[in-house]
């Protein structure tokens, strides 16, 4: 049969010489599944950031207390925060 080395995810493979097309069209998925989980992983950090500054502000307002109205808003934007967090982090887990 006739082999050739080929380099493959750092790594030197042996495959046959027909076999050259199937490693390059893998190479090539390999690089794409790459580029989604960066790009994922850059809209979950794009997200996570305001929605905390959101949470922090009101945090910061049910704290610093005011009216009871103020504070069952704050209470509520701080529920919807920490649930869109959590279905980020459900869709993009942290490494």
């Amino acid at each position: 049969m006739n082999f050739r080395h080929v380099h493959m995810n750092g790594r030197r493979t042996l495959v046959l010489r027909g076999q050259a097309g199937l490693v390059a069209a893998n190479r090539a998925l390999l690089g794409t599944l790459d580029r989604q989980n960066l790009a994922l992983r850059k809209l979950a950090h794009d997200l996570r950031n305001p929605l905390n500054s959101i949470l922090l502000m009101a945090q910061l307002l049910e704290e610093t207390g005011g009216s009871p109205e103020a504070t069952r808003i704050a209470t509520r934007i701080q529920k919807q925060c920490e649930e869109m967090n959590r279905m980020v982090s459900a869709a993009v887990p942290e490494r």
